[in-house]
């Protein structure tokens, strides 16, 4: 688990570091020391309720502020036992800036008619 802090898998173009996917990195390696205890707050509420959640953040790394969406879940061995977390972050960045810009323009177009 994050929680425990070993390794994390994430793919190089989520973390901004070179390679196709990235092992035996922690939170405080890919996100600012204030993102990273955010995210060690939520697996550890997770891990005691064992209730899985999904949610929007913004966090901060090499690629700057970026906006995620995040679904974290514990999960169990064959004889249920809470054995660590999966989470999967993806970026909505890109897609809602575009959004966004689009919006913009919209407005723009309809104050020029």
């Amino acid at each position: 688990t994050r929680s425990s802090y070993p390794s994390l898998a994430v793919s190089s173009s989520f973390a901004g570091i070179s390679g196709e996917i990235v092992c035996d990195y922690n939170d405080f390696d890919i996100f600012s020391a204030k993102d990273a205890k955010k995210l060690r707050k939520i697996d550890e509420e997770i891990l005691k309720t064992k209730v899985s959640q999904s949610f929007e953040l913004i966090l901060t790394g090499e690629k700057g502020r970026r906006i995620f969406h995040c679904s974290v879940a514990p999960v169990n061995d064959n004889e249920s036992n809470l054995i660590g977390l999966i989470s999967i972050f993806k970026d909505l960045t890109e897609s809602i800036l575009a959004k966004e810009s689009c919006e913009e323009s919209k407005t723009r177009y309809k104050q020029i008619i």
